[in-house]
């Protein structure tokens, strides 16, 4: 057995200013594994790689600049102001001289401000505490998709094979929990565990109300019929959130309890049979969904305002036309978020 070989490359690694004033006398050590070694280490699961390190060591590009300073951004979670000027006071003198080399270019062609993008999926910032209100969704979208409710284990995740097909993604989660998050404040749910049991209750009650539930559990699959998994259907419910603490306040009812799970189930299932969207005590099948105008262009609209027009109202509205559903939908969303932003 040949004994294991180290190669020794040289790197220049200049000081960054970038980089925190307390963290600048670091001592910076890089090291190169062999992307045979890193695929084989790689745990696989839930991204499932192509093991094809080959294919992978050609995939190389020569250094962007643009690039390093949208890096330096994202870990900043900032704007770099003047980034061609910073770059070019940082590494003038050391890649000025190297700029006809193959690969290399300089000045970098960068624009004025650098913008940072935040990850899709949070775990990347570790432990540090959300920035805002976007930040805020995707921690709870993480803890519905591996943590707390019916959708764990389900939730999609583009480009990797995690979840369950036609379930929702991960992303269109996370942007209809953001819409509600404020909502969730207002009602005095402020902690992101309450908001998390909360969101989880109201999934399990939409869910349960639907009476497709059960078609799914410990199937792992998803019948084509059954659309109250999907994505455009459990979004448009989500914007029904507000109604939800809404209707709970004023019942006097604890937000988080078996009372309140048991009263969502209930109100839901009545605001379906109003819409029309009962068949035999269970949520229509994609082709009755397809019928009713919910698919396709403006669809999700209609959808959404089919809910909330149904939700404060006692009366049938089947026979209302789609302006007319509007206009009784705009009015409701509006009492009820204007109420609970002043905790009436």
């Amino acid at each position: 057995m040949a004994a294991p070989r180290i190669q020794k490359i040289s790197v220049i690694v200049p000081e960054n200013t970038f980089v925190r004033p307390e963290l600048r006398g670091v001592k910076h050590c890089l090291a190169a594994l062999d992307v045979s070694k890193l695929m084989e280490w790689w745990p696989g699961k839930p991204h499932v790689p192509d093991r094809d390190a080959q294919r992978i060591k050609n995939i190389q590009r020569s250094l962007d600049w643009k690039r390093v300073a949208q890096i330096a951004a994202y870990l900043l979670q900032t704007e770099i102001i003047d980034a061609p000027k910073q770059l070019d006071e940082c590494f003038n003198e050391i890649y000025e001289p190297k700029k006809y080399e193959p690969g290399r270019q300089w000045p970098p062609s960068v624009s004025r401000v650098i913008r940072f993008e935040r990850s899709a999926f949070p775990t990347a910032r570790g432990k540090r505490e959300p920035i805002d209100q976007t930040e805020r969704a995707q921690d709870l979208g993480r803890r519905l998709m591996l943590e707390i409710g019916p959708l764990v284990g389900m939730i999609q995740i583009p480009g990797i094979k995690y979840g369950v097909p036609d379930v929702v993604t991960l992303a269109t989660l996370n942007s209809a929990i953001e819409d509600v998050v404020d909502n969730l404040s207002d009602a005095d749910l402020t902690g992101i565990e309450e908001q998390a049991e909360f969101l989880a209750l109201c999934l399990d009650a939409w869910l349960e109300a639907s009476g497709r539930k059960e078609q799914v559990e410990g199937s792992g699959s998803l019948d084509p019929e059954n659309v109250a998994y999907q994505g455009r259907v459990l979004v448009s419910f989500l914007t029904l959130v507000p109604a939800c603490l809404w209707l709970l306040k004023k019942s006097d009812i604890v937000l988080i309890s078996n009372k309140s799970k048991d009263y969502l189930i209930a109100w839901l299932k009545q605001l379906l049979g109003r819409a029309g969207l009962l068949e035999r005590k269970r949520f229509i099948p994609k082709s009755s969904f397809k019928k009713l105008g919910y698919l396709g262009s403006g669809g999700i609209g209609r959808f959404r305002d089919t809910l909330w027009a149904a939700s404060l109202t006692k009366k049938n509205i089947t026979r209302l036309s789609v302006e007319r559903k509007h206009k009784i939908a705009e009015e409701n969303r509006s009492r009820v978020r204007r109420e609970l932003a002043s905790n009436e």
